[in-house]
């Protein structure tokens, strides 16, 4: 596709291979060259010229607005350029406590990111603009997670043109209309959501229903309320939420306050997330293998080696630390379990004996590594020579397109002109294999996180609400089965698939569902009182199942 960019004597051909990113309701996204193009499906709909020109006076490095007018060979306006945010990450992935933990985010990190915002919106509101829909997905953060950058300024309302409509998330049911006081009000729900990973309004209430978000919004009704329980994953508001902003919460949330957020101190103490005592109940035996003197983020045991990853940063494999570098992964050799040590640096594969690649992304799958390197997907094996040096080979060698792809546990994500494909990365002997596959009832939905395990995917999305979905595929037929749980609470993919084909859930309400991983097979158990939570993260050793929960590490099984 040639585009032109108004005023300027260029050219610009964007290719839907290279320079793909995403396409919407309103229409296409590509980038290249560090800018953004947004072109409309329907140029009817392109933002008008005299409010691209107000929106010019928010001229702030994290305000990213629509810059220059793009034409097509006939001069009709049909989108518009912005900055591109290099390595950005959707803010609402600092919702969930795991991936605090992974990514070393602190809670000065937040209060940070916070105050940013709030300088922001002040600066928005002092050039006679609102945001009106200022939901999680309206900004996004760099991958230091250093700079909040506001997107989707064309929606936002100026002096001569109103705003179209807002996320039900973060409407104000108690005011008409959008003004400062609303966008606060949103900024008080997102700011909520980043500090404690909940929604204020989520939670159990008695009185009412799971899904009714509205009611309890209209009933002022939040999770500060002595009614209202949440689960155990939360960040507990009570320790994480400083004095001056807790005051202004409960103003918020409980008494239907509208104010601007306090200036105060961030000074708060460690960050509590709730455990609960494990004991075996009705169904489970539940006994304890494992303690240590840091909370766990990672534990795999088998017949030879235990390895370990703490939240601090550190690894240790059978009580010998290698490493205090959270970012480094862990890769055991097949013949000798060698500890290899891999990581990104500089934008650089950083790992032993060399290969000099680009790196962009990676991940771990079955001590297999693999890298996002430009427009191709890298596998790389760890060969163990009989003079007993390690040698990475590159095993698989695959097209990616660049800008449309993202690497999860187990999977890498396409998005292939609008149409979500899955690349399953599957061992197979001693070499990977890949089968990809396209799910046509994802088509609309915002992939956040995924997991595959032993011909079970399951993914998180976003498509008005938060879903989890869970699909089943045989490799080798052209056949699965899909579930989708609506409305759920954003909390991490939690499951495990024993070499059995049973697999074990815990869901984002506590439940524990065990089911098998073969399409169309409806049996299944839900246990609702099991001793477990979401807090906890489930990982297994082939047919052994176990849980981490904070510093300790159990091992279940079915009574």
């Amino acid at each position: 596709m040639k585009v032109y960019i108004q005023g300027k004597k260029k050219v610009v051909t964007l290719s839907d291979t290279k320079d793909y990113i995403t396409q919407g309701g309103e229409g296409t996204i590509y980038i290249k060259q560090g800018t953004v193009y947004k072109v409309y499906h329907d140029r009817k709909k392109m933002i008008p010229e005299a409010k691209m020109q107000e929106l010019q006076n928010l001229d702030r490095p994290n305000i990213i607005k629509p810059d220059n007018i793009l034409l097509d060979s006939k001069n009709n306006h049909i989108g518009f350029t912005m900055r591109e945010v290099p390595r950005s990450v959707p803010l609402c992935k600092l919702f969930v406590t795991n991936y605090w933990a992974k990514k070393g985010i602190t809670m000065d990190i937040v209060a940070h990111l916070l105050e940013q915002m709030k300088d922001t919106i002040s600066f928005i509101h002092g050039n006679a603009c609102l945001i009106v829909d200022g939901n999680e997905f309206n900004y996004i953060t760099d991958d230091v997670f250093g700079v909040p950058y506001f997107i989707d300024v064309d929606s936002y309302q100026t002096p001569l043109h109103r705003a179209p409509s807002l996320h039900p998330n973060i409407k104000d049911w108690h005011t008409k209309g959008f003004s400062e006081q609303t966008d606060w009000f949103a900024f008080a729900i997102v700011s909520f959501q980043l500090i404690t990973g909940i929604h204020p309004f989520k939670g159990k209430h008695p009185d009412f229903t799971k899904h009714d978000l509205e009611g309890r919004m209209k009933a002022n009704l939040s999770i500060l309320g002595p009614k209202v329980s949440y689960p155990p994953a939360v960040r507990s508001p009570e320790n994480t939420i400083p004095q001056g902003y807790m005051h202004w919460y409960h103003e918020t949330f409980e008494e239907g306050g509208r104010s601007k957020p306090p200036n105060c101190s961030w000074s708060i103490g460690p960050i509590i997330v709730k455990q609960q005592v494990i004991g075996s109940g009705d169904h489970f035996d539940i006994t304890r293998i494992a303690r240590f003197d840091k909370d766990i983020i990672y534990y795999r045991l088998d017949a030879h080696n235990e390895v370990v990853k703490f939240k601090n940063g550190s690894t240790i494999i059978n009580q010998k630390e290698i490493t205090q570098d959270i970012h480094q992964e862990v890769i055991l050799t097949e013949r000798s379990k060698t500890p290899i040590l891999v990581s990104i640096k500089g934008k650089k594969l950083d790992i032993v004996g060399g290969l000099n690649l680009d790196a962009q992304d990676m991940m771990v799958v079955d001590d297999y590594l693999f890298i996002k390197n430009l427009n191709r997907l890298v596998g790389i094996r760890f060969t163990e020579m009989q003079s007993g040096e390690i040698v990475p080979a590159i095993d698989i060698d695959t097209y990616i397109m660049p800008k449309a792809t993202e690497l999860f546990s187990g999977v890498v994500y396409q998005n292939v002109l609008g149409k979500p494909y899955f690349k399953l990365l599957v061992k197979d002997g001693n070499s990977m294999r890949l089968y990809e596959f396209s799910i046509l009832e994802l088509e609309g939905h915002k992939i956040l996180d995924a997991r595959y395990e032993n011909q079970v995917l399951v993914l998180t999305t976003h498509k008005k609400t938060y879903h989890r979905v869970i699909i089943r595929r045989e490799l080798y037929k052209d056949k699965y089965d899909i579930r989708f749980i609506d409305d759920i609470d954003y909390t991490p993919i939690n499951f495990v698939t024993l070499d059995s084909g049973v697999v074990i859930m815990i869901h984002d309400d506590d439940s524990i569902e065990l089911f098998t991983n073969t399409p169309n097979n409806s049996k299944s158990k839900l246990f609702t009182k099991s001793g477990l939570n979401s807090s906890m993260r489930l990982c297994r050793d082939r047919n052994d199942v176990m849980v981490i929960s904070g510093n300790e590490v159990y091992k279940i099984k079915m009574k």
